[in-house]
């Protein structure tokens, strides 16, 4: 990992809200908070399809009618950003392949400061999926808990029918961690929970090359 410090005097100004200058990158991808005008082009994402068969949401965002999907996608954005507290976060990163939105990462802490433990969430459009592209996201993100932020654990969640999710994470060490029932839109199932450690993210660490860039610019909005 290549940890790329704050922007100097002679560099642009920073963002006033400093998490926007915040670029976790890998030789495919790049995870970024999106703009108002990004996450409109993100929609497009969506309208490519999230899951061909289930609801992978406890919330069935995806398949509600237009234009209330869209209106939901952006109070949910909007919503996470202006509530964001150092003791209680959720950031939802874009996943940019080109330019282009095709998906989101997000990662949250609670009382972050004290447990040192994240969750994290994702979701790829259909053409993206098979591609090793979720698993190169996750990477990415758990690159700044681990190595950016200082976490010492991430955990994570699927219903039982995600194989793909749940390849995603074992296949980045993560360890079954308890069964819950879950109503994941109006379908009840059973979620695995999921939890990683920071030494097995080390033994499992895939070999790419992950930057975190403008990150000591906003370290003291994720913890206290």
């Amino acid at each position: 990992m290549t940890y790329i410090p704050a922007m100097t005097a002679d560099s642009k100004t920073p963002h006033v809200w400093p998490l926007f200058d915040l670029r976790i990158t890998t030789p495919r991808l790049q995870l970024r908070l999106p703009t108002d005008d990004e996450l409109v082009r993100q929609l497009a994402a969506v309208e490519d399809g999230v899951h061909p068969v289930m609801v992978p949401f406890h919330t069935d965002w995806v398949n509600r009618p237009s234009p209330e999907r869209e209106r939901e996608f952006l109070k949910h954005h909007w919503s996470q950003r202006a509530s964001w507290l150092t003791s209680d976060w959720n950031l939802l990163l874009a996943c940019f392949v080109d330019g282009a939105p095709i998906g989101s990462q997000s990662i949250a802490g609670q009382n972050f400061s004290n447990l040192g433990r994240v969750n994290t969430g994702s979701w790829l459009s259909n053409p993206h999926q098979g591609k090793g592209l979720g698993t190169e996201m996750r990477a990415a993100v758990l690159e700044l808990a681990f190595v950016g932020l200082n976490a010492t654990l991430a955990t994570s969640g699927a219903r039982l029918e995600n194989g793909a999710s749940l390849g995603v994470s074992r296949k980045l060490g993560y360890e079954n961690n308890g069964q819950i029932p879950v109503m994941m839109g109006d379908q009840r199932t059973t979620e695995q929970l999921l939890a990683l450690t920071r030494e097995r993210w080390a033994a499992h660490r895939p070999d790419i090359d992950i930057e975190i860039h403008g990150l000591d610019a906003c370290l003291d909005m994720f913890s206290e």
